[in-house]
C-alpha cells in the first residue's frame, strides 16, 4: 500500500488500534515558509506530537537519535564536511522515518520532496558545526584505536619473536581446538595416538592406577612456568634425541613421548628408555602433588638428582635414532 499524504493521516488512541479519523488542525506553513528550517522543524514537531502522542514527551530524543544516525552514516561514507541546510534537512528526514516507520502502511510520507539543498559546500561557506565536531571526535577516537591496534600488534609480534628465540618453545604444545568451523579438516593429534598405542603395549594399566592422567602424562598442581617450561630445553639435553619431555600449555600437563622422526626406530629398547624417563616424570609429579613431603624441586632439579644418583644412563648399544 502506498503511503498517504501526511495531512490525510490520523492518530491512534493507543498503539495497534485503528486511527481516530481526526485530521491535523494546526497551521500548515506555506511552501515558501517551509524553506525556513525553523518553521519547518516546529511544524514537524507539532505534527509528530499529533500523530504519535505517546512519544510527544520524547520527540527531542528522537531528534538527537536522528542527528547521531546522520553523522554516523556520513562519516562511514567518507564525507567530512556538510553544509548546514543540507545536514539539517537530512536530520529532519531521518527523524521523520524514526518516528513514523513503526506505523508501517499507515506511516505518512515525507511531504516536502521539493525542499532540497546542495550537499557540497559553496565557496566560503562554513561547514555545519555539529557534524564538524562529530568528525573531530571520531578522528581522535580512530587515531586512539589505531594506536592501540599498533601496540597490540607490536606486542603480539614481540611475543612470537620471543617464543621463536626461546629454546624451550619447541617442547611446548597446545591442544587442538575442541570445535572446528564447517569445512575445516578435523585436527588429529598423532602424538597422542602414538602414546596411547605405546601405553597399551608397554603399560596396559588404567591411568589412575599409575598416577597418570593420560598416556605417559601427568598433571602437576604447581605453576608450570616456574617448575617446568623454563627448563625444558635443558631437560631434553639430558635425554636421548629419540625421547622428549614436553608440556601442554592448554591443559597444563607434562608428558613424555617419542620424537616424531623418520630416523627414529621405535624398537623395544627405545620403549624402555621412554618408560625410564616416564618413571622419573611420574615420581616427580607425585612428589610435587604431595603436601608436606619436603621441598618441591623443579622438574630439572629432579632430573639432575636422578642423574647424580646414577640414573638415566643407557647403553651405547641401545638403538637410539637410526636409519631405517
Amino acid at each position: 500500500m502506498a503511503q498517504r499524504n501526511y495531512l490525510e493521516c490520523s492518530p491512534r488512541r493507543r498503539p495497534f488500534e485503528a486511527s481516530t479519523g481526526q485530521r491535523y488542525a494546526g497551521q500548515v506553513p506555506t511552501a515558501e515558509d517551509l524553506e525556513q528550517p525553523g518553521v519547518r522543524r516546529r511544524h514537524i514537531t507539532d505534527y509528530i506530537a499529533f500523530i504519535r502522542p505517546e512519544i510527544s514527551h520524547i520527540i527531542t530524543e528522537y531528534g538527537r537519535a536522528a542527528i547521531k544516525r546522520v553523522c554516523q552514516d556520513l562519516y562511514a561514507t567518507g564525507v567530512r564536511v556538510a553544509p548546514s541546510p543540507w545536514f539539517g534537512l537530512m536530520c529532519e528526514r531521518t527523524m521523520w522515518r524514526l518516528c513514523f516507520d513503526p506505523l508501517g502502511d499507515d506511516a505518512p510520507e515525507w511531504p516536502w520532496a521539493h525542499v532540497k539543498y546542495p550537499s557540497v559546500l559553496a565557496q566560503g561557506e562554513e561547514p555545519n558545526g555539529i557534524y564538524k565536531r562529530y568528525c573531530q571526535s571520531r578522528m581522535v577516537q580512530d587515531e586512539g584505536i589505531a594506536r592501540m591496534n599498533e601496540q597490540l600488534k607490536a606486542q603480539a609480534d614481540a611475543a612470537v619473536a620471543a617464543r621463536a628465540a626461546d629454546p624451550n618453545s619447541k617442547f611446548i604444545v597446545t591442544s587442538p581446538a575442541p570445535l572446528q568451523n564447517i569445512g575445516e579438516t578435523l585436527a588429529v593429534d598423532t602424538d597422542l595416538d602414538i602414546r596411547n598405542a605405546l601405553w597399551n603395549l608397554a603399560i596396559s594399566k588404567p591411568f589412575n592406577e599409575c598416577n597418570a592422567v593420560g598416556p605417559f602424562e601427568v598433571e602437576p598442581r604447581v605453576p608450570l612456568e616456574w617448575y617446568v617450561s623454563k627448563d625444558l630445553a635443558v631437560i631434553n639435553e639430558l635425554l636421548p634425541p629419540c625421547i622428549a619431555v614436553k608440556m601442554n600449555a592448554t591443559n597444563k600437563r607434562v608428558f613424555v613421548t617419542i620424537v616424531e622422526s623418520a630416523q627414529v626406530n621405535p624398537a623395544v629398547p627405545v620403549r624402555e628408555i621412554l618408560i625410564d624417563v616416564w618413571e622419573v616424570v611420574q615420581s616427580w609429579a607425585v612428589m610435587v602433588n604431595g603436601w608436606g613431603e619436603g621441598e618441591r624441586n623443579t622438574l630439572l632439579q629432579y632430573f639432575l638428582g636422578v642423574k647424580a644418583r646414577g640414573g638415566l644412563v643407557w647403553s651405547e648399544q641401545a638403538p637410539l635414532p637410526m636409519q631405517q
